[in-house]
This record gives C-alpha cells, sequence and structure tokens, in this order.
C-alpha cells in the first residue's frame, strides 16, 4: 500500500463530518473539485504545525494526546468552519 492507501480512512471520515456538519463547504468543495487529501494530509502528518501558531498547535498536540485521533479530525473541522465564509466565496 502506498502513502495515499495508508490515509483512505481518514479521508473518508473527513468526508463524512464535513457532509454532516457543514454541508455548504462540502458541497462547494464537490463542485469546485477541491478533495479532503488535497489539504488534510499536510495537517494529519504534521498535526498543523505547518498552518497554526506553535502555542496553537501545541494545545491541539495536548488535546490529541488527551483525547485520541478523533480529536484531529475535530480539529480539521473546526479549521474549515472558521475560514466557510472565504472558502465559499472561493474559486479554486
Amino acid at each position: 500500500k502506498g502513502c495515499r492507501h495508508a490515509y483512505t480512512d481518514h479521508y473518508e471520515l473527513h468526508q463524512k463530518l464535513l457532509e454532516a456538519q457543514l454541508p455548504q463547504i462540502s458541497e462547494h468543495f464537490r463542485n469546485e473539485g477541491v478533495a479532503g487529501d488535497m489539504y488534510l494530509l499536510e495537517w494529519l502528518i504534521t498535526l498543523f504545525c505547518r498552518r497554526l501558531r506553535l502555542d496553537t498547535a501545541g494545545r491541539l498536540w495536548d488535546m490529541y494526546f488527551t483525547h485520541g485521533e478523533i480529536f484531529v479530525h475535530k480539529a480539521a473541522i473546526a479549521i474549515v468552519k472558521i475560514l466557510q465564509r472565504p472558502l465559499l466565496a472561493s474559486s479554486f
């Protein structure tokens, strides 16, 4: 299995959470051809260290170690939700 296959379950879970919690974004991403693996892989591999301030990433890591892997998915959905307005206004 390649790296992409190792993350397939994560992509599928992210897509289901996106559809359930942010249906407008989910539809917009689908219409624009934006797949979760286009942004989620970096977030999963680095646990957000490349995109968040160090103190914020550190807090996220604390929550990850306290609550487990599901927290990474919750954080990813929260980030997309925070960026919802500019994302919906964007063409990709």
